[in-house]
């Protein structure tokens, strides 16, 4: 049996540690100030409700590719195509008002609030049939409020697009795709969140909605 020694007399006390720095909040873009992601999410929030004065459709013909192609091309010297230079004015003029000092990269990530998919779970329903296989992809898996440990991606409607998968007779296998370090990788992997995390998070938001 182990003997437990008892504490020596008189110790001093050991000096307080200093406490460690906060975490940096990992959804957010290192170097863009705090409000741009909670705007981008406002804006794509807002073109989903078409509740401002332009909408998906406005969108539809360009991929996300080619919106943050034209949009840094606007705000580094005001050239786009025609058709989106009042949708790009409207999301900078925003930026502008809801954050001080914009940075170029506040207004970047600002914008990425454009780059929604306008694909309908009805048309996703009608292809299931058809499909063999389907990666899920997703960007950062948070709580979701009053639900202690479940998931979502907010950037992403899942519900829908795995509703209509089942109701579409889909029955193969989901491949989880992470692309949340796309915009981290300045970041050392002290600072970066946990992809095990993340995916673990993911698989089981999948298992919720496929079992629902």
């Amino acid at each position: 049996m182990f003997a437990v020694a008892d504490p020596p007399k008189h110790r001093p006390a050991a000096p307080a540690s200093p406490s460690p720095p906060a975490p940096e909040d990992q959804s957010e873009r290192k170097g863009a100030k705090p409000g741009a992601s909670a705007l981008a999410v406002e804006l794509a929030t807002r073109l989903k409700r078409s509740e401002g004065t332009f909408s998906l459709r406005d969108l539809r013909s360009h991929t996300a590719g080619n919106l943050r192609s034209e949009y840094r091309s606007y705000i580094g010297g005001g050239e786009c195509s025609a058709g989106l230079k009042p949708i790009f004015a409207e999301v900078l003029a925003m930026t502008r008002a809801r954050i001080a000092d914009a940075s170029e990269l506040d207004l970047i990530v600002v914008a990425e609030g454009l780059m929604l998919s306008d694909t309908s779970a009805e048309t996703l329903r009608q292809l299931a049939p058809h499909v063999v296989n389907c990666h899920a992809k997703f960007y950062n898996m948070t709580e979701i409020p009053c639900r202690p440990g479940c998931y979502q991606d907010i950037s992403i409607d899942y519900d829908a697009a795995i509703a209509a998968l089942k109701a579409g007779g889909y029955a193969g296998y989901l491949n989880t795709e992470y692309e949340g370090q796309r915009y981290y990788q300045d970041r050392t992997r002290a600072e970066m969140m946990s992809e095990i995390e993340q995916v673990r998070r993911h698989q089981g938001m999948l298992r919720r909605l496929i079992e629902a």
